[in-house]
């Protein structure tokens, strides 16, 4: 059973159902235009259990102001480790894009990478299986470590093994997991390519970290069973000598 922050059961009555019947009464190209912008979020809204925006909201706008608060509610019911609700891009991904990552973003069209929406990346839809990535939104999850809280970005099906494992690790050991890297924007990745001290790298457009389905993490030796119990690979159990810090769901 994966953790689940919220403790929040998976059946949310009223306020479910009353949104599902305002969706039926839409006609096709209104709803598909909803879903495509709102779709992430409102998964959010049920996976929390808290009361869910009604169509009106969703059509007019105001619900990034009701999702703004749900938020703050969620945080101070069940404490800073618990995601904000909310599929949100990170402050990397937002600031404009400079000549050299428009460059490199037009050379990943020109490959044929398609552009996951969620993240704003250009990913190889031979590695990544993009339909099923549009189901999984990214999230900012508030970590901590000996300097205080920590903001990481991954997608919802990865961090939540990371959270139980971090819960587990603190119970255990009273040390969380110390990160070194999470969601990387595809210019980040081009420039670590560039950067000739790094050894190991994937292409620009191939890494785990532009799906936002990886993290580098400090402490591995200490953390990597605990990594390892929520289906979570590196360290020792990953091929990878000379970068043991990485960690994502694939073995091997």
């Amino acid at each position: 059973m994966p953790y689940n922050p919220t403790n929040a059961p998976l059946d949310f009555g009223e306020s479910l159902s009353a949104t599902a019947e305002g969706l039926k009464k839409m006609d096709k190209p209104t709803l598909a235009n909803l879903l495509k912008a709102a779709g992430p979020l409102l998964s959010y809204y049920f996976l929390s259990g808290l009361e869910m925006p009604n169509p009106d909201q969703l059509i007019e706008g105001r619900v990034e102001l009701k999702a703004e608060v749900d938020r703050q509610k969620l945080r101070a019911q069940v404490g800073p480790i618990a995601p904000f609700l909310m599929a949100e891009k990170p402050p990397e991904a937002k600031t404009p894009k400079t000549p050299e990552e428009i460059t490199v973003e037009n050379d990943l069209k020109a490959r044929g990478y398609v552009l996951d929406e969620i993240t704003g990346n250009y990913l190889n839809p031979r590695i990544f299986n993009l339909d099923r990535l549009r189901n999984d939104p990214l999230l900012s999850y508030e970590f901590h470590d000996e300097s205080g809280p920590v903001t990481c970005y991954f997608r919802l099906s990865f961090g939540r093994r990371l959270q139980e494992a971090d819960r587990r690790m603190f119970e255990a050991t009273g040390r969380h997991l110390i990160f070194n890297s999470s969601f990387r924007s595809n210019g980040k990745q081009w420039a670590i390519n560039e950067d000739s001290t790094v050894h190991t790298k994937a292409q620009v457009g191939q890494s785990q970290h532009e799906a936002g389905l990886a993290a580098d993490i400090q402490n591995w030796e200490e953390a990597q069973d605990y990594l390892k119990d929520e289906g979570v690979y590196g360290g020792k159990y990953k091929n990878l000598t000379t970068d043991r810090v990485h960690f994502d769901t694939r073995m091997g």
